[in-house]
């Protein structure tokens, strides 16, 4: 048995060979109804490692494991220590847990097994609910069950399925729509736009753009040979990092330079991400008879960077470096997608060739 904490909680932690709750944390806040700090936390502990108390407790958490239903989790998990999160987090919590219900019932949270989820995920799709959808709700669920197992709630999270989904082609933006979409941002959300042109042009992701530190950008003096003007280190997935030269073009998004300290605006990933979809939103206003905007969002930004860069003749071995692909596999999808836009884009042809056809020539008027 020993004291932990977690998430700026105390925990009681039993071992397997220990009375029940054997194998598990137990949450003090759980069972005073209070989080303490760890002063409390350690006179606790000192109480509760007296036989008599810990078969108290532990008699005390077992009825409240057995009672609490998924509608009463709800409750707990959407107030107190949580109820400070955004309102859109809080209703996708309730949203899940409330879908989640109405396919299984009102179950105990203790009772609920991988099989009741598989019957969620299948009563989804029945609905019509897009595998995106299914796993944005999985993912609540999944949080919601681990914070339970936690608190004391349950025993442990149940295990989640899988939910395949199709496997799309990257998103790419095209040259007009970019135009306009990087015109408006530049103008009505200048900080927003730094973030866009810099991804546009090294095609990073936003969370890399977020962490990059100036102590990790070195600008030269002059440009090489090759043109470049410096070069910086991302950290991507997995903490791994990678240099990625900066062309001209690159410079004006970085701002004024500095010695150390974040180089971009430091928000949420969430909040950049919005930001530039109401960006997309507001530029599409140009375009009333084109639905296609909606489909853009910021990581649309590093999918155009790289066919940008495979269209002006870059190896795709070169590109993998650039972006950080572990696998030459996921680079090679962006060749597809490039083909696969200029043939669209060269159909637009045929309907211009009718048009052009349907024209009347006139008759030369002889002498």
């Amino acid at each position: 048995m020993k004291l932990k904490k977690r998430n700026g909680h105390w925990y009681v932690w039993h071992s397997r060979t220990e009375r029940p709750p054997n194998g598990k944390l137990v949450s003090i806040k759980s069972i005073l109804g209070y989080a303490v700090n760890k002063t409390q936390a350690e006179s606790f502990f000192r109480e509760y490692k007296k036989d008599e108390h810990q078969q108290q407790f532990a008699n005390v958490l077992q009825v409240d494991i057995q009672t609490t239903t998924l509608s009463d989790l709800a409750e707990k998990y959407t107030t107190g220590e949580r109820s400070d999160l955004s309102k859109a987090t809080l209703n996708m919590d309730k949203k899940s847990i409330r879908n989640l219900i109405q396919s299984i019932g009102d179950k105990k949270t203790g009772a609920v097994r991988k099989d009741d989820l598989i019957k969620f995920k299948d009563d989804c799709l029945a609905r019509g609910l897009s595998p995106a959808s299914i796993r944005s709700y999985f993912r609540h669920l999944k949080a919601m069950m681990t914070w339970a197992a936690n608190n004391g709630i349950i025993n442990a999270a149940p295990a989640f399925p899988q939910v395949k989904a199709p496997q799309r082609l990257p998103q790419i933006i095209p040259a007009k729509h970019l135009g306009a979409i990087m015109a408006y941002t530049k103008k009505h959300d200048y900080q927003v736009w730094r973030y866009a042109h810099f991804s546009l042009h090294t095609g990073c992701r936003i969370s890399e753009a977020l962490n990059l530190r100036w102590q990790d950008v070195e600008i030269y003096k002059k440009p090489t040979a090759a043109g470049t003007i410096g070069r910086v280190q991302l950290i991507g997935k997995g903490d791994k990092q990678r240099t990625v030269p900066l062309l001209p073009d690159t410079l004006e998004s970085l701002g004024e330079i500095k010695d150390i300290g974040p180089v971009f605006q430091q928000w949420l990933v969430g909040t950049t991400s919005r930001h530039f979809k109401a960006c997309v939103r507001n530029a599409a206003e140009k375009f009333p008879e084109d639905s296609g905007f909606e489909a853009y969002h910021f990581h649309c930004l590093r999918h155009t960077a790289a066919t940008n860069m495979l269209e002006k003749g870059l190896r795709l071995e070169t590109i993998q470096k650039i972006l950080g692909h572990v696998n030459a596999s996921t680079t090679q999808i962006y060749a597809h997608v490039l083909d696969d836009f200029l043939e669209e884009e060269m159909g637009k042809m045929v309907g211009q060739k009718k048009s052009v056809d349907k024209v009347p020539t006139k008759r030369a008027k002889g002498p």
